[in-house]
């Protein structure tokens, strides 16, 4: 098989293209892999991958992710007011589906809406890369993080084969998340569900599929139905607790006993860890529940775990609110 393939190669190169990705041993070991796991045309793996067009700005942005702002200035970008106020009506308009997401994987309905929120303002956000053009620049010219990016871009086009997609209508994310809920490919394939009945996984253009997905992928990494996410603290006492990661090590006695007062109301026997956030007013200190490690299963930061507690809460007043008005 590969025989044939360069002989692509030579034909390609004796009419002097030029292509993003170039072709090499390793485009080549990519596309006769696709071939051995999913019965894809290895020529059409290349073609591909030499249409995609190499993305600058996805390289850019992969190392200065907002993320990675102090958890005051992220707060200040993500806990809108805006976001609240829609997410109140997205939770009226789509009711049925959380509820029953709730109802079948325990997830907390404002959580989904609060995801989906932050992730693409609730399907309103309109994507700006296409997904091949980003997997494919990530996995041949980001050497970090290459062989994850070539994995996505393998689940991208073993997805949209069998689905009988383009590959190149589907716009992503810069780091290649692709539809309402910005799952990577492999997450389409492992927890994508069609919770709409209509025998199709639609991430694109479904919120009803995306809220069941969203739901599915955090029952699966281990959320707690009606269990706590984190609770803001006050008092003294914080420093024997801290640097201890994000999975639960300590119980709420044990807290409570070094002098650590809880915001809210928890069990004596739950089991939390403390961590530290920087706000321009100095630090706040916050107990994180099992909850809260989930939620970082779909984005690894503690930031975007608190913005979406918060967005929840706000989104759970404001569906109150306009219950009341009608």
């Amino acid at each position: 098989m590969k025989k044939l393939i360069y002989t692509v190669l030579i034909l390609f190169l004796t009419n002097s293209a030029v292509f993003a990705v170039p072709l090499t041993e390793e485009s080549l070991t990519f596309a006769d892999k696709l071939h051995k796991k999913y019965g894809i045309d290895p020529i059409q793996t290349i073609l591909l991958i030499q249409n995609a067009e190499y993305s600058d700005k996805a390289l850019s942005l992969m190392d200065r992710q907002f993320e990675r702002s102090g958890w005051g200035v992220y707060k200040k970008g993500m806990v809108t007011d805006s976001r609240s106020n829609k997410g109140g009506r997205f939770y009226l308009n789509h009711r049925a589906s959380l509820e029953l997401a709730y109802a079948e994987y325990g997830v907390t309905p404002e959580i989904i809406a609060a995801i989906l929120a932050v992730e693409t303002n609730y399907g309103d956000y309109k994507l700006q890369h296409r997904a091949v053009d980003v997997l494919a620049t990530l996995g041949f010219f980001y050497p970090r993080r290459s062989d994850y990016f070539l994995s996505e871009l393998e689940a991208l086009i073993a997805y949209t084969e069998k689905n009988g997609i383009d590959p190149f209508s589907l716009k992503s994310s810069y780091a290649g998340a692709v539809g309402i809920p910005q799952f990577m490919p492999s997450n389409i394939n492992k927890f994508g569900v069609d919770f709409g009945g209509d025998k199709l996984v639609d991430l694109v253009n479904s919120r009803t599929d995306a809220i069941g997905s969203v739901a599915n992928y955090l029952s699966e990494y281990g959320w707690q139905k009606d269990k706590p996410t984190a609770i803001k603290l006050k008092g003294s006492g914080f420093e024997k607790f801290l640097g201890q990661g994000y999975e639960p090590k300590f119980t709420v006695r044990e807290l409570e006993e070094n002098g650590i007062i809880f915001a809210l109301p928890a069990e004596p026997d739950e089991k939390v860890n403390v961590i530290k956030l920087e706000t321009d007013r100095g630090f706040e200190h916050w107990a994180v529940f099992g909850n809260f490690r989930t939620i970082m299963r779909y984005n690894n930061s503690a930031n975007y775990a608190l913005a979406v507690l918060l967005i929840s809460k706000n989104i759970e007043e404001e569906r109150k609110r306009l219950e009341k008005e009608n």
